[in-house]
């Protein structure tokens, strides 16, 4: 009986059962979001294609207003085209391996260039009249080169050596296309050993005027080695003969009486007799070639004088006057010489000639010189400057300083200016 009650009085036990699936709602979901996908695919669609064509379009006018622009400015295209060519080419050029064509190319525009400065070279004869020993009459020839440095209008001037035409009776002298006629020595220096001679252009036909030319002296000194040289006149002792090779130095000096001149040695192999000219690649003079001013034993290598230097004894020479002769070898006391030796500034006698008027003056070696006819001398250069300003038979004061028990002392001297001859 109260089994019963406490069951009757209990919580009543329920069961959550899950909810039942709707099967018609989901497939009604479905089918919405697939229509929704189509419709969104299809607007889409619409829009690109809409978008590409208006995109295509503008793309099409702006692509032929290019094209009507380039078409306007194609002159100044292709002229801007012909511009970058050069520079182009140019790059590929820095690059380009130089090949022994390239080098052969080189030599002949070098050489060229010494077939066309050979129109100045000519011959040179000089003929001497003698007797040998059983008083027989007979003709001896100097022969050698020579090179036109000027036409002054009536006459034709040549360079030469003095060698040559030493004592000579007739001298002749021949063009390059051969005609032959009679020169006549117009001045020369025994100190350099070169000689002018002069030729009548009247006695030259007009189709030999028309195959030679002037030689033209260099406005610059070639200093710099490793500088490119040709060497035309006789530089192996043939006349015409071209050889070309590189200036190996150019600080060099040689002393000579009254003048130190600039030394321009090269690597051409010549011969000891050599003679005629250095040019430069534009066919300029930039040097005399004179193996006589060679370092003795080492002749086989040509030298030349520079042209600036040598050059104004040429003009007094193609002017028909003498080089002034004071018969001294000087060298420059510089600043710091003197410093070190405690002696003034200016030009030292290293040695004076036998019978010199330097001699006759009364001048010593050893003694500076510091003024030269009143200006103030501190080089070789400007020594040789002031003396060349002067003529044979002028007299020119020169003050030294004179090393003595108490010190330099001051002298001047009057010296009268001459000619070396030998």
């Amino acid at each position: 009986m109260e089994d019963k009650n406490v069951q009757s009085s209990g919580f009543v036990r329920e069961k959550i059962k899950d909810k039942p699936v709707n099967k018609k709602k989901i497939a009604f979901h479905m089918l919405y979001m697939a229509v929704s996908g189509l419709v969104f695919g299809a607007a889409a669609c619409v829009t690109f294609g809409v978008g590409y064509a208006i995109i295509r379009e503008r793309n099409s006018a702006q692509t032929q207003e290019v094209d009507n622009s380039q078409v306007q400015m194609e002159p100044q295209v292709t002229t801007e085209t012909q511009t970058e060519q050069p520079q182009e080419a140019t790059e590929t050029s820095q690059v380009q391996e130089f090949t022994i064509t390239d080098y052969q190319n080189m030599q002949y525009q070098l050489y060229n260039v010494g077939a066309e400065c050979n129109k100045s070279v000519v011959s040179v004869t000089g003929v001497t009249s003698d007797t040998d020993i059983f008083n027989n009459s007979y003709e001896s020839q100097g022969i050698g080169s020579g090179i036109i440095i000027e036409d002054n209008g009536s006459q034709l001037l040549i360079l030469t050596e003095r060698k040559v035409i030493r004592k000579a009776s007739e001298i002749r002298v021949s063009f390059i296309d051969g005609f032959e006629c009679l020169a006549s020595v117009r001045g020369e220096d025994v100190n350099t050993g070169i000689a002018v001679l002069s030729v009548n252009k009247g006695a030259i036909p007009a189709e030999t005027q028309a195959k030679i030319q002037v030689a033209v002296f260099s406005e610059y000194t070639a200093s710099r080695a490793g500088t490119f040289v040709i060497a035309v006149g006789s530089p192996l002792d043939t006349n015409y003969s071209i050889l070309t090779g590189y200036i190996t130095s150019a600080g060099n000096k040689i002393t000579t009486q009254d003048h130190n001149f600039s030394v321009v040695t090269t690597d051409i192999v010549g011969s000891g007799s050599s003679f005629g000219v250095l040019v430069n690649t534009s066919g300029e003079i930039v040097g005399v070639v004179l193996q006589s001013m060679h370092a003795a034993g080492n002749d086989n290598t040509l030298v030349a004088i520079s042209g600036n230097d040598i050059r104004p004894i040429i003009e007094l020479l193609c002017d028909g006057e003498s080089v002034p002769y004071v018969g001294l070898q000087v060298s420059t006391v510089s600043e710091h010489i003197a410093e070190t030796y405690d002696m003034p500034k200016g030009v030292y006698i290293r040695e004076v000639a036998m019978d010199s008027p330097a001699m006759e003056a009364g001048l010593q070696s050893g003694d500076v010189i510091v003024k030269v006819n009143g200006t103030a001398v501190n080089s070789d250069n400007a020594y040789t400057a002031q003396l060349m300003e002067k003529k044979p038979g002028d007299t020119i004061s020169v003050v030294v300083k004179r090393k003595g028990a108490n010190g330099y002392l001051g002298i001047t001297y009057k010296v009268n200016l001459g000619v070396l001859e030998k």
